[in-house]
């Protein structure tokens, strides 16, 4: 009883701290853009940055919002982006958050994952098909 109480205590906390960070990025006006949402994004390749099995490590959702910010299409300019979701790892309770990631002039359309449980990270490489500020 007291394992069951517990997990259900860990599942709990994960999915309090998603529906705080989403409040504050709502209020922060983060993850709002233009994606076109007719234009389906290109998976990232398994093992690439940026894909379900090696998320973008960042500090916070606000380390996501940076990374973004400084991320290029192949046009030199910023891309668009939106957050589309938050998955909690059943194992571990950590937060994946999904983004659809799009260059400027719609060439480049990628679906990108971003794990912002990482204190101090800062990931300076940009993901296939876009380079950084």
């Amino acid at each position: 009883m007291l394992r069951q109480t517990n997990r259900a205590s860990k599942i709990f906390r994960a999915f309090l701290m998603v529906a705080v960070v989403a409040a504050a990025s709502s209020q922060l006006g983060c993850y709002t853009s233009n994606v076109d949402k007719k234009v389906k994004p290109d998976p990232i390749p398994a093992g690439y940055l940026g894909s379900h099995d090696n998320p973008i490590k960042c500090d916070s959702d606000l380390g996501e919002h940076e990374y973004l910010k400084k991320l290029r299409g192949p046009d030199g300019k910023r891309v668009k982006y939106d957050k589309v979701d938050t998955e909690v790892d059943d194992k571990t309770y950590a937060t994946i958050d999904r983004f659809i990631v799009q260059s400027s002039d719609g060439s480049v359309v990628r679906e990108v994952f971003m794990n912002p449980n990482y204190p101090g990270a800062v990931e300076k490489r940009p993901i296939d098909g876009f380079t950084m500020k």
